[in-house]
C-alpha cells in the first residue's frame, strides 16, 4: 500500500471490487480498488497491473487497450503471480482453478482479434 500511495496512485477502498485501472492521462498512475476483505493472491493480481504500468511509465489506459497482446501479457503475468503464490502454500487445487481462468481471460482478449 505504500508503493501505491509514494507512487501517487489513488487507492479507493470498495467491497466486493477489485482492479487496477490505469489513468487515462498519460504519465500518472491509475486507481487501485481495494477490497478490504480480498484475498492476498487478489490483491498480488492487481498490484501487478500496477507495477507493469509503473515499469512501462504510466502510458495511459489507451496503450493498455490499443493492443490486445500486451493486455494478455499483463493477464499473464497477474494470474502467474497468484498461481506461484497457491502452489507455494500447497493450494494446487486452487493453482489450477487459476490457471483455468487465466486462460479463459487471456482467450477472451485475444478473440477480440476476430
Amino acid at each position: 500500500m505504500q508503493q501505491l500511495e509514494d507512487a501517487g496512485a489513488e487507492v479507493v477502498p470498495r467491497p466486493g471490487a477489485m482492479a487496477y485501472q490505469p489513468s487515462s492521462v498519460a504519465g500518472e498512475p491509475g486507481r487501485f480498488i481495494l477490497d478490504p476483505e480480498a484475498s492476498y493472491g487478489a490483491l498480488q493480481h492487481e498490484m501487478s497491473h500496477f507495477l507493469d504500468d509503473e515499469a512501462a511509465g504510466y502510458p495511459g489506459l489507451r496503450y493498455w487497450l490499443e493492443d490486445p497482446a500486451i493486455q494478455a501479457g499483463g493477464e499473464a503475468r497477474a494470474y502467474g503471480v497468484e498461481i506461484d503464490n497457491a502452489n507455494s502454500i500447497g493450494a494446487g487445487d486452487i493453482a489450477d482453478q487459476l490457471a483455468n481462468l487465466r486462460d479463459q481471460a487471456i482467450g477472451d482478449i485475444l478473440g477480440s482479434l476476430g
